[in-house]
């Protein structure tokens, strides 16, 4: 990847802060960090029942939420970075599902086009073992909004 390719990427994640900071402003804390031609960047919602997240860019960019792990790999693409950008607003709006249960998690976004995007994941070694129907039975959160 060029410093250009990685500078538009930068360009594009720092507008998606600013589109968030024009819809929710003081209503969450980021944190930033950075070396190497890395970055990282948190989002810490001030309401106690809203959903964090995160993502770091090195190249390829990962995309987390603040539930036991739950993140999505993506590219540097125009549509990677949609996706990224889309998820973001359902997160600060407050479309988001979790079910939890012992070393695993299942979330859902309702993305604003009434599609919805489920990404799981365990930890180990609990994570590993089989807890049939788990997302049937597991504790359920419903996430609030940024504001």
């Amino acid at each position: 990847m060029t410093g250009t390719e990685f500078s538009e990427v930068d360009r594009r994640l720092r507008a998606v802060l600013d589109s968030l900071g024009e819809t929710a402003a003081g209503s969450f804390t980021v944190r930033e960090s950075g070396e190497d031609g890395c970055r990282q960047v948190a989002v810490e919602p001030r309401r106690r029942d809203a959903l964090g997240f995160w993502w770091s860019h090195c190249g390829g960019i990962v995309l987390g939420v603040d539930v036991r792990g739950v993140s999505w790999e993506l590219q540097p693409t125009a549509e990677d970075l949609d996706f990224l950008a889309e998820v973001v607003r359902s997160v600060a709006a407050g479309r988001v599902r979790a079910v939890l249960a012992p070393g695993r998690a299942e979330v859902t976004v309702f993305l604003a086009d009434g599609t919805c995007e489920r990404r799981s994941s365990g930890q180990a070694p609990v994570g590993c073992l089989p807890l049939p129907l788990w997302p049937r039975w597991g504790r359920r959160l419903e996430y609030a909004a940024y504001r």
